[in-house]
């Protein structure tokens, strides 16, 4: 392939973290969330100690700023730029240099904001404003025309009314029977500034067709592109490698490549087999992304039988009875779900 057309700023780290309506000024680290910052700061108390739960209440009824300042130099700003920030918690206002760039509704999700001629070299300002959630809540089921019935997840907590349902962000934030309500507010992901020549890649998706001796794959690259033009893809996965020109249209593209593996080594459920994986890694110029993938054909069997009809999974031809178990969040508090914890719990 040709010279990397693509880089990245890392723009996660210590940001300030205040308040329009208190006198607190503390340092915050993103991805992360307020009230780790506030524990940190010893600004509050062990939420789960006691019935600390009522007493730290009000952070999650009080809005929010974090504020940071960034270089860039020239090479930063080279081409077509995008400012990515996932899972942030949850209607915000952010500001880059002064300006209004998003405004976010959904924590669930990434968002991508082309900032294009917005970052300057030298020094910028990232800068984001949280609304009090349960207040946009009420306001919005409010002026809805009609009743939606909500649960009040966990009597006790002292939050009154609130309409999860009218926002998209985790509802056992609201609390559980197994959990307590914090409401967090914060970025849960990816905070960057990525340069790129002409498109950026957006995700990759999988598709898997089994034969009797081999796979074939149906790679799927949703590409967005910033301008007409053709940029330069390639896929490498089990020693195989595909490489391709292809032409973009301006906005949202989605091109398919495939690639065929011959004997492929079967991912099987736990307890039926075993689970080898496969690399993946797709390089558009230079944006490389790599994901594992388990080659096995999924099939969700519908038959009549003696009393109605069938639910069975079938896996690589084989009937299998599923079993599980329930997981909730590992905690309340998101900053401490970490890696680590995760595998404890497994």
């Amino acid at each position: 392939m040709s010279a990397p057309a693509y880089s990245a700023l890392d723009l996660g780290g210590v940001f300030n973290l205040s308040s329009p309506t208190s006198d607190i000024a503390v340092p915050i680290t993103l991805p992360g969330d307020v009230h780790s910052a506030l524990l940190a700061a010893d600004r509050l108390p062990d939420p789960y100690y006691g019935e600390n739960e009522k007493t730290v209440m009000w952070v999650g009824e009080t809005a929010w700023n974090v504020e940071r300042d960034f270089t860039a130099t020239a090479a930063d700003i080279e081409g077509y730029l995008t400012l990515t920030s996932a899972e942030v918690d949850c209607i915000a206002t952010i500001l880059l240099n002064g300006e209004v760039i998003a405004k976010t509704q959904n924590s669930f999700i990434r968002n991508d904001i082309d900032v294009t001629g917005k970052v300057r070299i030298g020094e910028n300002t990232l800068r984001i404003e949280f609304d009090i959630t349960p207040d946009v809540a009420k306001a919005r089921a409010d002026a809805h025309p009609f009743p939606i019935p909500f649960t009040k997840n966990y009597q006790t907590n002292g939050l009154k009314g609130i309409h999860m349902n009218f926002v998209r962000k985790a509802a056992c934030h609201a609390g559980w029977d197994w959990g307590i309500c914090l409401m967090p507010i914060g970025v849960y992901g990816t905070m960057s500034l990525r340069k790129s020549r002409l498109a950026r890649q957006d995700s990759v998706q999988v598709d898997q067709a089994h034969g009797q001796h081999s796979v074939e794959l149906a790679i799927k690259t949703h590409i967005f592109a910033f301008a007409h033009g053709e940029v330069e893809i390639e896929h490498t996965i089990d020693g195989q490698t595909i490489t391709d020109k292809i032409v973009v249209n301006k906005g949202d593209n989605v091109v398919t490549h495939n690639l065929t593996i011959h004997n492929p080594k079967l991912w099987w459920p736990a307890g039926q087999g075993a689970q080898p994986l496969y690399d993946l890694v797709t390089n558009l110029e230079g944006e490389k992304t790599s994901r594992k993938i388990g080659l096995r054909k999924l099939e969700w069997v519908i038959e009549k039988d003696e009393i109605d009809h069938s639910f069975k999974c079938r896996i690589n031809g084989r009937d299998i009875t599923m079993m599980g178990a329930n997981w909730i969040p590992a905690d309340a508090i998101p900053s401490r779900i970490t890696p680590a914890v995760i595998r404890d719990l497994l």
